[in-house]
Order: structure tokens, then C-alpha cells, then sequence
């Protein structure tokens, strides 16, 4: 009878402890989905997630892994309110937190333009001298597959830097130049405009920032 007792109460520790992971661990998958449904609902923003239509897709990415390996990268497409524009392109990005999920989001390039907070997950990577030029096709890559007819272009390294082409069909749409510092980090990403001496101006956000708790509603951060 002792024996008895003491396998139920192992087994009820166990599935106490099996809770507790699983609320520690939920599935990355499922937090951007619930961050589209929960920003993007329809009419908002003029932007709409339908879920039956563009759950997120994983990116599967042996370059971006090494980069972040703690970062999920997700693909989904937003409904508008343009005739001529219907769907948008967005990338998700989910790291797991002690409590929650930072979720980071970023529209297509060709969407609209904005300040670099998406890049901003690279910045401080530990990135070799021979994997850089990698890195910076691979972050272009991740902006082309956003894209309409997007792909990378040529890949120039220069004297502590590293600058890869994002083309838009046949137009070199925009430059994407990783800055790295003396110890090997990735010190700051520029988008600029090829056709202009500045950086990209902001017309709209179609970079955006956010953290996911999991709470009835989520938080801008």
C-alpha cells in the first residue's frame, strides 16, 4: 500500500512539473499567431490577419539559426485595404523571455519604409571575419523573401563593413550594409535608399516592435 502511495504522488509531481514546462514552453508558433490575431484584426490598422488563409509559415534557415538560436522566424501574409497592393508580406520574429515572448514584426520593404527595429535583433551577433559576407546576404534574404519578385544582389565587402543589394524585380530597391566592430559583433545595420545619400525616410512603420505576454491582451513595447 506504501509502494502504492508513494508512485501517486510521483505521478502527480510529474504532471505538475509537465505543466509548468509546458507553460514555460509554449510553442513559438502559436504566440505569433495569437500577436497577429490580437494587432491585426480586421480593420485594424488597415491591416488584416486572417488565419485561414496565412498561419505563420516557419523559416527554416541554418544561417539565421546560428545568428539567433534563440529567435523563431515566421512568414505571413496581411490583408489590406488596396486594390492594387491586397496582400502584404510580413515577417514575425518570437524570442523567447523568462515570462513571456518578444515578438518583433516587419512588413515588406516595398510596403512602406521605416526606422531599422527589426535589424536591430542582429545587433551585438558574433559574426567571423569569413561568415560575414553569409550573414549579410542571409539578412537581405530574409527582406527579399518579403518582397514582391525580391532577391538578393551583389554582396560588397569593404574595410569593417559588409553591403548586400535587396532587388524589387528589376529595380535595386534597397542596400542593407551590416557595420561590424573590432571584436567581431555586429555593430549596426543601415537600409539606405541606393538613389538617395540618406537612410530610407519613414512614411510608415514597416518595421514595428513588440512584446507578447501571455495575458488576455498583448503590449506594445
Amino acid at each position: 500500500m506504501k509502494a502504492s502511495n508513494r508512485i501517486h504522488q510521483s505521478l502527480i509531481l510529474l504532471c505538475l512539473i509537465g505543466s509548468l514546462c509546458g507553460c514555460a514552453s509554449a510553442d513559438p508558433r502559436q504566440a505569433a499567431d495569437r500577436y497577429l490575431r490580437e494587432h491585426f484584426r480586421d480593420g485594424s490598422e488597415k491591416l488584416a490577419y486572417i488565419r485561414r488563409l496565412s498561419s505563420p509559415v516557419a523559416i527554416e534557415s541554418p544561417t539565421l539559426h546560428r545568428l539567433l538560436p534563440d529567435t523563431c522566424f515566421f512568414h505571413s501574409i496581411l490583408r489590406t485595404d488596396y486594390y492594387e497592393y491586397r496582400e502584404l508580406k510580413t515577417i514575425i520574429a518570437v524570442t523567447p523571455t523568462r515570462r513571456s515572448f518578444s515578438i518583433v514584426h516587419c512588413f515588406s520593404p516595398t510596403w512602406s519604409e521605416g526606422t531599422p527595429e527589426f535589424l536591430a535583433l542582429f545587433q551585438g551577433v558574433a559574426v567571423t571575419p569569413a561568415d560575414r559576407e553569409q550573414a549579410a546576404r542571409c539578412i537581405t534574404q530574409l527582406l527579399a523573401d518579403v518582397t514582391y519578385d525580391g532577391r538578393v544582389g551583389a554582396v560588397r565587402p569593404a574595410a569593417g563593413s559588409v553591403s548586400a543589394e535587396l532587388w524589387h524585380g528589376r529595380l535595386h530597391w534597397r542596400n542593407i550594409t551590416l557595420t561590424f566592430t573590432t571584436s567581431n559583433t555586429v555593430e549596426h545595420i543601415r537600409v539606405t535608399n541606393p538613389k538617395a545619400a540618406e537612410p530610407a525616410g519613414s512614411r510608415q512603420p514597416w518595421l514595428g516592435t513588440s512584446v507578447f505576454s501571455p495575458t488576455p491582451s498583448a503590449r506594445r513595447a
